[in-house]
């Protein structure tokens, strides 16, 4: 929970939790071996503004760099940025993804 959740309402508290879901969706369509990682973070995008959110970015990078992630990267971190109502939200999710 962050300190910026207090700046919510409480219809924004409700929608706040959909940024992590958004995160753990494309972790997990990630290690079901969907590799289109700009297909994944425009479809995050999309579906967060549908959301109710104002979408600054979404992003699959490299965890040791934050460059944008190639297929062949094992140890990924997701980026996301949107407003809720004025409040701007940030999250990330580290994780890695088998190789064999």
């Amino acid at each position: 929970m962050s300190s910026r959740n207090s700046y919510l309402n409480q219809a924004e508290q409700q929608l706040a939790p959909l940024l992590y879901q958004s995160l753990c969706a494309v972790r997990d369509a990630i290690l079901a071996g969907n590799d289109n990682y700009a297909a994944i973070e425009q479809h995050a995008l999309s579906s967060l503004q549908q959301s109710g959110f104002s979408p600054d970015y979404f992003r699959v990078c490299r965890s040791n760099d934050l460059a944008p992630a190639q297929i062949d990267d094992t140890d990924l971190v997701l980026l996301v940025a949107a407003k809720l109502g004025k409040t701007r939200l940030i999250d990330n999710l580290c994780f890695s993804k088998c190789t064999s």
